[in-house]
């Protein structure tokens, strides 16, 4: 049996609030006119501005002329500059037009377009993608576009209309995610259109959450049953259900869609299994209006757990602005009555909401800190049919990049004393002793410092271990003082991160523990690491004692370490999308010298450039950080330790 539920929430507004701590999460209707182009027109003889007008025109499509001259505006008149700036949703664009004369075309103050007519007039095609305005302080949709005409030779012509590419639809699409903004679809009317969207797909046994975003009528079916249904006289745009007990097996999911107020069309829905996040993105910091994107995150935690991240190489859609936008994010969850653990931050504005009522919020800019707080769970839900699914929302803003948000809500359990580890984590090189030098100038010491940092904070975020780094800062630390803090910290895991070199063409990820015997040298062994170090053998560093080949002390946990090695190379090699080169033997002084579990890992060939453009990346640190930290863990749960609660997925 499935039941559903249907939930609208408001939410309500602290008093005394100000706008900059706190934005109304509530999905508020706005129904705005469509948009006009109002232009600036100025005349000029030789530079000198002899005359100003204006016109207005529409701005869905643009489509400009100039006004019917009489011949005294035309006398002198040497150039005309006409200026426009109104809202452009980004897309791509057709430019089609004609003219006499020089025409000079910016869009964003950049030029796009020039050329010159002398005898007989030219038409205008071409395309063009309009994006972003990375530092506008308003809103990222309103463009400035400015016509410079000239040279012509009596009666000035020219005509312009800039009109969107519009979108084809795929209407066997299971997760839709449509903006047309004051257009519509191929093949459909303007205004007042109908789709119909039909998906039938396998789902696995379990509950799952619909949510649908749109001004107009729309309503999802699931297996011919009405789940979802919109209301366009409601101030409210989102609605959401939760579909429980689904049975595994094919399913049909239809999705009515009608342009029933005309204006701004758009639609945004998802059926996705609890612990899944929906995103809905905005154009603006306030998440007013109709999302320009829609996200669904996959979580594979056993708790409820968010992490996004708006660097270049991030998953955000590209209609983002990712320096100048906000999200709200929404996912379910089955949570027994009791007491759970709250952490979160983000880079600027973020709040959370627990069942429509507001648990957090930390709405002033600025770098934040981890917040942690404890909430109760109680029964009392949104729900009649079962007393423990919750709904969790969170709403965050960005006007700066990068930015990482992160949220952890799970249950408060205190962990046995025998139960906390202690790890440390060796950046290598540092001052002095920069590592290899990569492309584009890109320094060994400071990536792998980066991302050591990187595990640090998920473990302090995370989990109640005690963590501690060689280096935390550029300065040089020498190999016997690396292992020799972990065996005082009397720690369970050391793992040293490095980057390879060699040749333009290696790649991968590799990841050592010792295994040699200190009576031999695997010569292997020695080649790779000259292979991996071509820099280290030049440099006035403790690097060369490396391979010191009568070694004093000899780490006796080979097992063990070569355990912990599988367990990263595994997790890095499935998260970081690079070649696997294996876990494998190293004689190096740091895992050698160590009397626990070590192991030396390598993120990637500096010296290549797929590599190093993610060495190089701060999302792909962040991938590679949270790949070790697995790692870690799933090395900690080989050896009797219970690490669900901290996972990431």
């Amino acid at each position: 049996m499935i039941l559903i539920c249907l939930c609208f929430i408001n939410y309500p507004l602290p008093s005394k609030a100000s706008p900059l701590e706190y934005e109304e999460p509530i999905a508020s209707k706005q129904i705005p006119e469509a948009p006009l182009a109002n232009w600036d027109m100025l005349f000029f003889n030789n530079g000198n501005t002899i005359k100003s007008s204006t016109t207005t025109t529409a701005a869905s499509p643009i489509k400009f002329s100039y006004p019917k001259f009489d011949q005294s505006q035309l006398n002198n008149l040497k150039s005309i500059r006409s200026t426009t700036t109104t809202k452009i949703h980004s897309g791509k664009y057709y430019v089609s037009g004609e003219f006499l004369g020089k025409l000079e075309i910016y869009v964003d103050n950049k030029l796009f377009f020039k050329d010159e007519a002398i005898s007989t007039s030219k038409k205008i095609k071409k395309s063009i993608l309009i994006t972003e305005l990375l530092n506008k302080s308003t809103s990222r949709d309103i463009h400035t576009i400015q016509l410079v005409h000239s040279n012509f030779q009596s009666i000035p012509t020219l005509n312009f209309t800039l009109k969107p590419i519009q979108q084809t639809v795929n209407l066997n699409e299971r997760d839709i995610s449509y903006n047309w903004g004051y257009y519509s679809p191929i093949g459909q009317a303007f205004d007042f259109f109908h789709l119909n969207f039909i998906h039938s797909s396998m789902y696995k046994q379990g509950d799952y959450f619909a949510t649908l975003y749109t001004e107009d009528l729309a309503s999802i079916f699931f297996d011919e049953q009405k789940i979802l249904e919109s209301n366009p006289t409601s101030t409210n745009m989102l609605n959401n259900a939760v579909i429980e007990n689904v049975s595994v097996g094919e399913h049909i999911v239809k999705t009515d869609y009608a342009d029933s107020n005309g204006g701004e069309a758009a639609i945004h829905s998802a059926i996705t299994p609890f612990s899944n996040w929906v995103a809905y993105y905005f154009n603006n910091t306030s998440s007013i209006g109709l999302p320009v994107s829609k996200q669904v995150i996959t979580s594979q935690s056993p708790n409820i757990l968010l992490k996004a991240n708006n660097e270049s190489s991030s998953t955000i859609p590209s209609v983002v602005a990712k320096n100048y936008y906000s999200a709200r994010y929404i996912t379910y969850k089955r949570l027994p009555a009791g007491t759970y653990h709250l952490e979160y931050k983000s880079g600027e504005g973020v709040g959370v909401w627990l069942d429509g009522k507001q648990i957090a919020y930390e709405w002033k800019d600025g770098k934040k800190p981890l917040r942690k707080l404890s909430v109760n769970v109680s029964d009392d839900t949104l729900y009649s049919n079962s007393k423990d699914i919750h709904q969790l929302t969170v709403r965050t803003y960005n006007r700066k990049s990068p930015q990482d948000l992160f949220v952890s809500f799970k249950p408060s359990i205190e962990s046995p004393v025998t139960q906390i580890k202690t790890i440390v984590i060796d950046p290598g090189h540092g001052g002095k002793d920069t590592g290899a030098i990569g492309i584009g100038g890109l320094k060994e010491k400071d990536v792998v410092l980066d991302v050591s940092q990187r595990v640090e904070t998920l473990f302090n975020d995370l989990t109640p271990y005690n963590v501690y780094l060689t280096r935390s800062k550029d300065i040089f630390i020498p190999l016997d003082q690396r292992p020799a803090l972990a065996i005082s910290k009397k720690a369970h895991a050391f793992v040293s991160i490095h980057a390879n070199a060699g040749s333009s063409s290696a790649s991968g990820l590799e990841t050592y523990y010792y295994g040699i015997k200190s009576s031999a040298i695997n010569k292997t062994n020695i080649n790779a690491a000259k292979t991996n170090y071509p820099t280290f053998f030049s440099k006035e560093s403790s690097i060369t004692s490396v391979l010191e080949p009568t070694a004093s002390k000899t780490n006796p946990y080979i097992t063990d370490s070569k355990t912990l090695a599988n367990f990263i190379q595994k997790r890095m090699v499935a998260s970081y999308q690079l070649q696997d080169r294996g876990a494998k033997h190293g004689n190096f002084q740091v895992i050698r010298s160590n009397n626990l579990p070590a192991v030396l890992t390598e993120l990637g060939f500096i010296t290549n450039k797929n590599d190093a453009n993610k060495l190089g990346s701060p999302y792909w640190r962040q991938i590679a950080a949270e790949a070790i930290y697995m790692g870690i863990l799933d090395f900690f749960e080989s050896k009797g330790s219970d690490v669900s609660s901290y996972r990431l997925y």
